[in-house]
């Protein structure tokens, strides 16, 4: 593994800054390792090319970057494909490590001809959800919608969205 990343290391720029917190759905941190977006950019340009209706497009995926004191390094998760993850000494190192992981697997399970999970960000949602409760419960929650002048499932839908 790398070594830590030390505090001397330059900031990151605004850019890729902006680029990380969306892709990992996270807050940026100030301290980076400097990246070069023509090498990024070619990456991705190639990863397109390639793609297919079929084949889900990697930046799609659910990743999530974070610091682990344990392993002292950035650690990558992605959560489509929960058994990889990738360690490196900055943040962006362990989200592209985890990229190029995520591509070969992709690549693996599309040669072996089984399932590629489809990204979450690419998922259609019905906004049904069936959702079993005690009858105590179902009963509380029928008698507070009744208070508050709402359907049950207007009100349940208020409860979860808090």
């Amino acid at each position: 593994m790398p070594s830590a990343q030390t505090a001397s290391a330059p900031a990151i720029s605004a850019t890729d800054a902006a680029m990380l917190a969306r892709r990992t759905h996270c807050l940026v941190v100030p301290y980076m390792a400097p990246l070069s977006m023509a090498s990024i950019d070619k990456e991705r340009e190639e990863l397109s090319m390639s793609d297919t209706i079929e084949r889900p497009a990697v930046e799609h995926y659910r990743y999530s970057v974070e610091w682990s004191a344990e392993d002292g390094e950035f650690v990558a998760t992605v959560a489509e494909f929960p058994s990889h993850s990738w360690l490196a000494p900055s943040q962006m190192d362990a989200l592209r490590g985890l990229e190029t992981v995520v591509t070969s697997v992709i690549d693996d399970l599309s040669e072996s001809g089984e399932t590629i999970p489809e990204p979450l960000a690419d998922r259609t949602y019905s906004g049904r959800v069936n959702l079993r409760v005690s009858a105590a419960t179902h009963r509380k929650w029928a008698a507070e919608a009744l208070r508050h002048g709402k359907s049950l499932n207007s009100y349940v839908t208020e409860l979860l969205e808090r």
